[in-house]
């Protein structure tokens, strides 16, 4: 079952959490993840650790097919994502990486293209850090999901230094019109786009 656990009605955002799913299934998720991150080093040799750089280039959940637990998250997004934009939209497209980062590649300032209808992320090992936007702050905690607008700038800020990895699944989520007005020039360079 998957809980509301706040809806910013200000701020137009959702947080959302899998039933325990992630506590309850850290250690295979944490193997799931080193293997899909083993698997995107071997395929895509771009000389950086962190899969979100070569994120136009693949789906998290292509390269995770045959994982149960990946399985499940796609669904817990599928679901938190037609929730959060409240079936308004047909025709949905997602691209998905998993963020598996050193202490010395946490996410600076950024935000996502203002093309997608929403973008999201789920922590997995998010480590003791939250998310900083302009206007308002999310704890990270194992299993909560945010989901929000896409063109908020953000970062992560770690509280304390880590020896492993961060990890946390993102997304953005469009649909065919706005793919459409993209125009080929974005599309023909991304192929990371999978029907949701």
């Amino acid at each position: 079952m998957i809980e509301v656990l706040e809806h910013n009605t200000e701020f137009n955002y959702k947080i959302y959490n899998f039933n325990n799913y992630c506590s309850l299934n850290k250690q295979n998720l944490l193997y799931e993840s080193k293997a899909a991150h083993a698997k995107y080093l071997r395929h895509f040799q771009d000389n950086h650790s962190s899969t979100r750089h070569g994120s136009k280039y693949y789906n998290l959940f292509s390269l995770t097919a045959g994982y149960p637990f990946f399985y499940q998250i796609f669904k817990f997004i599928k679901f938190s994502t037609f929730d959060f934009l409240q079936n308004n939209f047909e025709n949905l497209f997602m691209e998905a990486w998993i963020n598996y980062d050193s202490s010395d590649e946490i996410l600076d300032w950024h935000n996502h293209n203002e093309i997608f209808l929403c973008h999201g992320y789920l922590n997995i090992e998010p480590k003791n850090s939250y998310t900083e936007f302009k206007n308002y702050s999310i704890k990270n905690e194992i299993g909560q999901m945010y989901v929000g607008p896409s063109d908020r700038l953000h970062r992560v800020v770690v509280k304390e230094p880590f020896d492993d990895y961060r990890i946390t699944i993102a997304f953005n989520v469009t649909n065919l019109e706005r793919m459409r007005d993209m125009g080929f020039k974005f599309t023909n360079q991304h192929f990371s786009f999978i029907p949701l």
